[in-house]
């Protein structure tokens, strides 16, 4: 999946931590949940969207080779989030939740990276109420 980067996003400032790919260059070496211990955190709500949108796109690119496997999800999910329980259902949830979610708010919180602002609770709260908002203006007065 390619993100489209809109020009009118408010980026963090430079003092704020980037997304481990970006930093690694996609390497194996992840260190998503910054000084916080990962048996403290709950997955996927207390981690950062960026963290886990670099997961997302490296199960896309490694599970497959050539039609082969080369690494199963839960590899690739353990190397992102060492310690934390692989649950197939929850991951394949979140990931149609981000695939299926607004471009302009994936844009924002992947690019804002390891800020308080842009955890996954944060996310998919935001999305939620973009599409509560959508409903309500598409409701039609029949009153009339």
């Amino acid at each position: 999946m390619i993100i489209e980067v809109k020009p009118k996003l408010h980026l963090p400032p430079a003092s704020v931590l980037p997304c481990a790919a970006s930093t690694l260059g996609g390497s194996s070496l992840h260190n998503t949940s910054g000084n916080q211990d990962s048996t403290d955190l709950e997955w996927p709500r207390d981690y950062y969207v960026c963290d886990i949108v670099d997961c997302f796109k490296d199960c896309k690119t490694s599970v497959r080779h050539g039609g082969r496997k080369t690494r199963t999800l839960q590899v690739v999910f353990a190397e992102f989030f060492p310690g934390v329980d692989f649950k197939r259902s929850t991951y394949h949830d979140q990931r149609n939740f981000w695939l299926q979610a607004p471009e302009s708010l994936k844009g924002r919180f992947y690019e804002a990276g390891r800020t308080k602002a842009a955890k996954w609770l944060a996310f998919t709260a935001a999305v939620r109420r973009q599409r509560a908002t959508q409903a309500a203006d598409n409701v039609i007065d029949l009153t009339d």
